[in-house]
C-alpha cells in the first residue's frame, strides 16, 4: 500500500512538472516559426536570466548587434519583439490604437496609471484642449521658484567644497536641491516646513529598487499579473503620500478666489489656469454640458505626479552626470561657460529666455541624452494584430525599443562612445531619423509634453546656475565614463558621483 501512495505521488508531481514545463515553454517558438532570430530563453526567467547581474543597457546593445534590428526575447513566457528598425519604431509610435502602453496596463493602482499615460502622453486622461492650454508661457511662471533654488543649490555647492577641500558628492547635493525644487515648484510647499523631510524620503522612492541584484527583482517585469509593477515607479507608501498632497493642494486652490495671491505660482496653479482656459473655450463652442461639470481631480491628480515621477526620473541623473562629464571635458565645459557669459551681458542674470536661447546648452543636453537615457526601453503592448512588412505581430506581444542600444548604435550615430554636442546642429538634427532618438524614455522624443518640459526646465536652470559659478575638476578616481547600478534597477541609476570643484572668479 505504501508503495502505491509513493507511486501515486511521484506520478503526480511529475504530472505538475510536464504541466508546469509545458506552460512555461508553450510560447518559446513564437518567434521561431516567424524566422525571427534571438537568444534562446530559458526556463521560468525567459530572458531575464541572470540580468540581475548586469547593466541592461549593454546587454540589449550586445543582443542589438548579434541578432540584428529585429530580434525576440521573452519576459517570462510572454514574447517581446525587440527592434531599433526607424520605420517599425514609427508604426508603434504612430498608431496608439494597436499599441498599448505597457508600462501603464501593468500599474494596479489607478492614479498611478494615468500618471504614466500623462508622461507617455498616450492615452491620457488628460484632454487635448488642457494640453493646449498648458503652454510655455505658463511654465515659464515657475522659473522664479526654481530659480530660488537653484541659488540655494550653488550656496550649498560652495558651502561643501569649502568645508571638503573641494571635493564634493554630486549626488547627494542635487538629491537636496532636486527634493526642495519640486515641493517649491509643483506644490508651493515651504522648503523650511518640517514636512520637507517628510517629502524627501517618499520621492526618493521613486524608480527605486533596494535589491536589484536578487533574481525576485525581475518578477515584476516578466510576470507584472503575478507582482505589478507598481512597486518600482513609486512604492505604495510614497504614492498614498503624494496623491494626498496633490489632492489638498488641489482643493485648496479651488477654496478661494485668488489662489497664488501674495506667493510665486507653482504647477498646480497652472494646472488650475489650463482648466479655467478649458472653460473658455467650452463657453466659446457653446459646449454647455462641459460648461456646469467641475474640474476632475482625479486628472489634475495624475498629471501632477506625472510631472513630479518625470522630473525625478530626469533631472537628478541628468544634472549629476553633466557636472561628471563636464568635469571630464574642459574644453566642453569652457564653451558652455563661453556661452552664458556672452547672455549674460545682455541679460543680467539667468532667466527663461537666457537658457532656451542656449544652442550649446542645447546641444550639450542633447548628446547627454543620448549617450545617457533615462530609460533602458520604451515599451507598448500589441492590442491589435498588426502587420508590418513580413513580420506579423500578435495581439498581446510586448513590443520594445531598447533606447539605450538606439543611441549607442554606429549606423545612426557614428563613434557612439565618443561624447559629441555637434551631433545636435541645426543642420545635423536635420539629416537624422527622428525615431532614432528617444531622449525622454516612454515619452519617446514629445518634448512638448509638460512633464518633459518642466524636468528639462529646472535641468537647464540648475546647469546654468553651476556653470556660471563653478569650474568642476575629476578626482583621481573619479569614473570615467560614470558606471551604472547593475541588476533590475527599472531605470539606469548611475553610481554616486564626486568631483572636484573650483569657484569661478
Amino acid at each position: 500500500m505504501a508503495l502505491e501512495t509513493i507511486g501515486i505521488c511521484v506520478a503526480a508531481v511529475a504530472l505538475l512538472l510536464a504541466v508546469a514545463y509545458r506552460f512555461f515553454t508553450s510560447s518559446f517558438d513564437y518567434f521561431e516559426k516567424q524566422g525571427i532570430p534571438g537568444p534562446r530563453p530559458t526556463l521560468v526567467f525567459g530572458n531575464w536570466w541572470r540580468l540581475w547581474q548586469k547593466f541592461i543597457g549593454e546587454e540589449d546593445l550586445k543582443n542589438v548587434k548579434q541578432y540584428g534590428k529585429v530580434f525576440g526575447v521573452f519576459n517570462g513566457r510572454t514574447p517581446c519583439l525587440m527592434t531599433t528598425d526607424p520605420e517599425l519604431i514609427k508604426v508603434i509610435l504612430e498608431k496608439p490604437e494597436n499599441f498599448k502602453s505597457h508600462r501603464a496596463s501593468c500599474v494596479k493602482c489607478e492614479h498611478l496609471k494615468q500618471s504614466l499615460l500623462a508622461l507617455e502622453g498616450s492615452g491620457s486622461a488628460i484632454s487635448p484642449e488642457m494640453n493646449k492650454a498648458l503652454t510655455q508661457d505658463k511654465v515659464k511662471k515657475l522659473v522664479p521658484s526654481i530659480l530660488q533654488n537653484t541659488a540655494s543649490l550653488t550656496k550649498n555647492v560652495e558651502q561643501a567644497s569649502g568645508a571638503a577641500e573641494g571635493k564634493i558628492s554630486v549626488t547627494n547635493l542635487v538629491s537636496e536641491f532636486l527634493s526642495n525644487c519640486l515641493a517649491v515648484t509643483l506644490f508651493g510647499l515651504d522648503p523650511s516646513a518640517t514636512d520637507m523631510q517628510q517629502f524627501s524620503s517618499n520621492l526618493n522612492c521613486a524608480f527605486t529598487n533596494d535589491n536589484p541584484d536578487s533574481p525576485t527583482s525581475a518578477l515584476s517585469f516578466i510576470y507584472p499579473s503575478w507582482a505589478p509593477i507598481d512597486k518600482f515607479v513609486l512604492r505604495q507608501k510614497a504614492n498614498k503620500y503624494f496623491t494626498s498632497l496633490c489632492l489638498s493642494s488641489i482643493e485648496e486652490r479651488l477654496k478661494v478666489d485668488k489662489p497664488n495671491e501674495g506667493r510665486l505660482p507653482d504647477l498646480v496653479d497652472l494646472l488650475l489656469e489650463a482648466v479655467k482656459d478649458e472653460k473658455k473655450a467650452d463657453k466659446e463652442e457653446g459646449n454647455e454640458e462641459k460648461l456646469q461639470s467641475s474640474p476632475n481631480t482625479d486628472v489634475l491628480v495624475a498629471q501632477c505626479l506625472a510631472v513630479l515621477l518625470n522630473a525625478s526620473l530626469t533631472t537628478k541623473p541628468l544634472v549629476c552626470l553633466s557636472v561628471s562629464t563636464l568635469a571630464s571635458k574642459p574644453e566642453i565645459q569652457d564653451k558652455l561657460h563661453s556661452e552664458l557669459n556672452k547672455s549674460l551681458q545682455t541679460s543680467a542674470e539667468i532667466s527663461f529666455e537666457l537658457v532656451q536661447n542656449s544652442e550649446y546648452l542645447d546641444m550639450f543636453l542633447g548628446e547627454m541624452l543620448r549617450m545617457y537615457p533615462i530609460e533602458f526601453r520604451l515599451e507598448r503592448e500589441c492590442c491589435e494584430v498588426t502587420e508590418w512588412e513580413k513580420l506579423k505581430i500578435e495581439k498581446g506581444t510586448i513590443v520594445s525599443v531598447p533606447i539605450y542600444a538606439l543611441h549607442h548604435l554606429e549606423e545612426y550615430y557614428p563613434e557612439p562612445d565618443t561624447f559629441s554636442p555637434d551631433r545636435f546642429t541645426s543642420e545635423n538634427l536635420q539629416k537624422r531619423k527622428v525615431v532614432s532618438y528617444l531622449p525622454f524614455g516612454q515619452a519617446g522624443n514629445n518634448g512638448a509634453n509638460i512633464s518633459v518640459q518642466v524636468a528639462m526646465l529646472i535641468a537647464k536652470l540648475a546647469l546654468a546656475s553651476l556653470i556660471k559659478n563653478f569650474k568642476f575638476v575629476p578626482l583621481e578616481d573619479t569614473k570615467i565614463p560614470p558606471e551604472f547600478r547593475k541588476g533590475i534597477t527599472g531605470v539606469p541609476i548611475p553610481e554616486p558621483i564626486t568631483v572636484t570643484v573650483q569657484a569661478r572668479k
